[in-house]
């Protein structure tokens, strides 16, 4: 009788502690659009710094240096699993209008 309890005992806890750990455990995890809203704001941020440094240069300049920089947005976002190409034509003309 009492080996049954303590056995009982031990797999409760065996159960409370597995329970416990495998909640600690759990992540949340951001949907494909909230992943896709962020990477775009990251971008507008880069563009908007990027802009401020090059605010000095001539027109001219500033206009093939933008060039130069919205490629290298392309590419990453390209790259990226979350775009299609049509999306990121979208983003890479709302970064140009900066």
């Amino acid at each position: 009788m009492e080996n049954s309890i303590l056995i009982i005992l031990l797999i409760l806890t065996f159960v409370i502690l597995l329970f416990l750990f495998k909640s600690k455990n759990v992540q949340q995890t951001k949907s494909a659009e909230d992943k896709k809203h962020e990477i775009v704001l990251s971008f507008k941020k880069e563009m908007r710094h990027f802009l401020e440094q090059n605010s000095n240069n001539e027109t001219q300049n500033l206009a093939q240096l933008k060039t130069e920089y919205l490629k290298q947005i392309h590419t990453k976002l390209h790259n990226n699993i979350y775009f299609t190409d049509a999306e990121v034509k979208k983003i890479i003309q709302e970064l140009a209008l900066m």
